[in-house]
């Protein structure tokens, strides 16, 4: 405790040191109420009003600054995980914030994190909740954010180590499988990656995106996983998969929204083809068939093969799977009409086995010859 206490005021002093220093995205937000209510887009800036408004909103912001290449999941800050965990948050890929919290709110302070990721977990999380001791609940805005100067030394040894390394979608380590989980609230596995047709010359496989995150919206029972990918020709593009809970106790896929920049923003709604993709709630969904999803003019398309997925979800794997593939498969109705054929020949040989007639009289020595008379 008093370790922690010395960390506060040698932070405290060091602020004004740190107040003109930059910092970079991207950027979590946690803590304020009404942070679950922010609509996020993928591949622009969150409103710079909306930003203002936050900061003038809350009676005390902490910006957390990693200094450190540490990378920020559950293993390396569990304690900060579970806070996140616990009060309103979003999260914001853009690289730099476009108002300063420092002008629009004076009971700002900026904590430097040093050590390794347990010890910034410590460290963090104990400050935050001394803050909301202070301020109470949902009145504290948490910003976690890293240094300009670890992002500008990770670009350098980058370079140093290939020339020809592509620029990634966001400044947050990016991941080369097809696994997209969106911690606690959803699941996406593919057994191939996805692969965006735009047009009829433009074919990308998406094999390198970002964490996943989730957009509930209560009030028309919406809820969406988005995953920023990185194409080939460094550009980006978001896929928004759009999930309804039905009456029941089912949920539906219903869609996916494509977000692509190539210089000038499109938006694109895909439609998926057949039957769509649902299971009941607790339940995932699998399926070892190719889906598409289709625009209305087949210009874009997304498909997706070997997929399993899951939204509302509150463990780290997936729920029993309801298959896309029924149960009364076509080998299993043959198998089962051959029987029937089966039992109906075995029925009429029974039934002219039943009908054969034995003789009732019987010849003996001691008795006449018996004589049957045959009629043709």
């Amino acid at each position: 405790m008093h370790k922690v206490v010395l960390y506060f005021i040698a932070s405290v002093i060091a602020t004004p040191a740190l107040v003109h220093a930059d910092i970079n995205g991207p950027f979590l937000l946690w803590g304020l109420s009404g942070l679950n209510g922010i609509k996020n887009t993928a591949l622009n800036n969150l409103d710079d009003t909306l930003l203002r408004d936050l900061y003038a909103k809350a009676s005390s912001i902490i910006v957390f600054l990693k200094n450190s290449t540490t990378r920020l999941d559950e293993i390396n800050f569990p304690s900060f995980k579970g806070l996140v965990n616990e009060n309103e948050y979003t999260y914001l890929t853009q690289y730099q914030l476009t108002s300063d919290p420092l002008d629009y709110n004076a009971n700002t302070e900026i904590i430097n994190l040093f050590g390794d990721g347990l010890q910034q977990d410590i460290e963090l999380t104990a400050l935050f909740k001394d803050a909301i001791k202070n301020y109470g609940e949902g009145k504290v805005l948490g910003i976690m954010a890293t240094r300009t100067n670890i992002i500008q030394e990770q670009m350098r040894v980058r370079r140093a180590a290939d020339a020809s390394t592509t620029d990634t979608p966001t400044e947050e380590p990016v991941q080369n499988n097809y696994i997209y989980i969106a911690k606690n609230r959803g699941l996406i596995w593919t057994a191939e990656p996805p692969v965006l047709k735009i047009g009829p010359n433009k074919s990308y496989e998406l094999t390198t995106h970002t964490v996943a995150t989730t957009d509930e919206r209560k009030e028309d029972n919406k809820f969406k996983i988005q995953v920023v990918f990185a194409l080939d020709n460094k550009q980006k593009a978001a896929l928004k998969f759009q999930f309804i809970r039905n009456f029941g106790g089912w949920w539906t896929m219903k869609s996916v929204d494509v977000e692509y920049n190539d210089g000038e923003k499109k938006t694109f709604a895909l439609q998926v083809e057949g039957n769509e993709p649902s299971a009941p709630l607790n339940y995932s969904y699998h399926c070892p068939n190719r889906i598409l999803f289709k625009g209305r003019n087949h210009s874009v398309t997304l498909t997706m093969k070997g997929i399993q997925v899951q939204p509302y979800y509150t463990n780290d794997k997936f729920g029993i799977a309801y298959d896309c593939v029924t149960f009364f498969t076509v080998p299993i109705w043959s198998g089962i009409f051959v029987t029937f054929i089966l039992l109906f020949l075995l029925t009429i040989a029974l039934i002219a086995v039943a009908e054969i007639k034995t003789p009732n009289k019987f010849e003996s020595k001691s008795g006449a010859q018996l004589t049957f008379t045959v009629q043709e």
